[in-house]
């Protein structure tokens, strides 16, 4: 087991996007977030557990979409993304995005709203480090 895959997740946020899917890729691409085929949803039960309870949060206004689970890189540090689809046009409405490293979902959003995509909700938990005397 890698050692980010007994992390907890350091960063969350979600999206709203609208955009044709294949137009939310070339975004991902342009923001320097490569996607990967490899969907096992058994090594990834933090970020799972971490989206499912947001959709309960967010209610009715998420869980009318239907959703994919990918797996993205961005600067090799694994992100996982859920797309919500609109059921009538198959556009992606939103995006989950979640990390176990720091500092990347900050990054990604800042990239990510200059393409457009607004930004619902932004989470990071970082470790304050004291200065010993």
């Amino acid at each position: 087991m890698r050692q980010w895959q007994r992390r907890g997740i350091r960063g969350f946020a979600v999206f709203y996007v609208n955009k044709d899917v294949q137009v939310v890729k070339i975004d991902l691409l342009l923001a320097n977030i490569m996607l990967s085929k490899y969907k096992s949803r058994s090594q990834f039960k933090e970020y799972i557990k971490a989206f499912n309870e947001m959709m309960y949060y967010m209610g009715e206004e998420i869980l009318e979409y239907f959703y994919e689970d990918v797996m993205c890189y961005a600067k090799s540090k694994p992100v996982l993304c859920r797309f919500f689809y609109s059921p009538e046009n198959e556009r992606v409405v939103y995006v989950m995005a979640a990390a176990v490293h720091t500092g990347i979902i900050k990054a990604i959003a800042k990239r990510l709203e200059k393409m457009g995509w607004k930004k619902k909700l932004l989470i990071e938990f970082t470790s304050l480090r004291q200065k010993t005397r």
